[in-house]
């Protein structure tokens, strides 16, 4: 007859517990063990098992990193050095963009809105120019006021300074002091 188990948690382990067989407690307890030790090295394989796997798998990920890397070197490397293939894929990036007369038999809703995004895009740069050209516009009409504002202003001096000189040397009154400065005689002939 067998005795109950001590504990009832369903999760304990058999090992250690007493049975009272036929066989012998002691057989017994040497088969839970030998069942425990198999189930714990089952666990342990799996594991290792479920490791190196995953050891695999980054590995191979590695070596698919490398492999890209080095194709895409060489075909960057192509591309950069080689004229010839620089200008394939770009006539080859230019064709694909470009509308054939089949594309637009295919799809004329889709070229209609190309065109219609296209002249927007195109009014859009022309109102930028218009606005540059305007600010330029403005710009240069109030450089040309102020050229003639100082136009005018040295042209009233000059004419004050000629009627002072031919004042001075009808009276033969010299230095003449204009604008905070004497000019004499001498002067006003070097720079007539």
């Amino acid at each position: 007859m067998r005795e109950h188990r001590e504990n009832t948690n369903e999760n304990t382990h058999d090992i250690g517990k007493r049975y009272t067989s036929s066989e012998g407690s002691t057989v017994v307890i040497m088969r839970k063990t030998i069942s425990f030790m198999e189930a714990i090295m089952n666990k342990h394989f799996r594991t290792a098992k479920v490791r190196h796997e995953s050891q695999r798998g980054s590995t191979l990920v590695a070596i698919l990193l490398i492999i890209i890397i080095a194709v895409g070197g060489i075909l960057g490397y192509k591309y950069f050095v080689s004229v010839e293939t620089k200008t394939a894929v770009k006539t080859d990036i230019a064709d694909r963009q470009r509308w054939t007369d089949e594309k637009i038999v295919k799809n004329p809703e889709l070229y209609l809105k190309y065109q219609l995004d296209k002249t927007a895009e195109e009014l859009d740069k022309l109102e930028a120019r218009i606005l540059a050209f305007t600010r330029l516009k403005s710009n240069f009409e109030n450089s040309v006021t102020e050229n003639n504002n100082l136009h005018a202003r040295d042209t009233q001096k000059l004419d004050e300074v000629k009627a002072a000189y031919r004042k001075a040397e009808a009276d033969n009154e010299w230095p003449i002091i204009m604008y905070g400065q004497a000019l004499s005689q001498e002067m006003s002939q070097t720079t007539s």
